[in-house]
């Protein structure tokens, strides 16, 4: 049962690569243009001609994070999705929508919750100290967003 469980979470866990891929060009083929674009420049303090950014793309009912590498769109990789839409796809039966229980009964118990949230944590086997999360938010038991961070 615990095997099952913890194979549930690490699909919902998985859902953003696996639904929308590792990078800024599978989040444009999978949602299209963006609403609006916003860029912060990462690297070392007091070279602000680093390469390296964190990209936001903002949808309606989605926000996709990314780190960029070199030119704009050549290295990414996914950093953070969080969504509110019912209808994004996640392998697992946890959306939007479905109660505290569903979720529970679904995936097991959770590394964290309270009131407001659960949380699921998976560690990165290549690097035990970072770990790929997602938090499922709660507004009277009921799942009003998800929110995936990837380390």
């Amino acid at each position: 049962m615990l095997l099952a469980a913890l194979t549930a979470a690490q699909l919902l866990i998985a859902a953003p690569i696996d639904a929308i891929g590792p990078t800024r060009r599978d989040a444009l083929r999978h949602f299209g243009e963006p609403l609006s674009v916003g860029t912060d420049v990462v690297g070392a303090p007091g070279e602000p001609t680093a390469g390296d950014r964190v990209v936001t793309l903002d949808y309606p009912k989605t926000r996709v994070r990314l780190y960029e590498s070199g030119p704009p769109q050549a290295g990414s990789r996914l950093l953070y999705v969080a969504t509110v839409d019912d209808a994004f796809p996640t392998r697992a039966g946890v959306h939007v929508g479905v109660d505290r229980q569903a979720v529970l009964r679904e995936l097991g118990g959770p590394t964290y919750e309270d009131d407001d949230q659960i949380l699921y944590v998976d560690p990165r086997a290549d690097d035990p100290a970072k770990s790929d999360r997602v938090r499922i938010v709660l507004e009277n038991d009921r799942v009003i967003g998800l929110e995936w961070t990837f380390n």
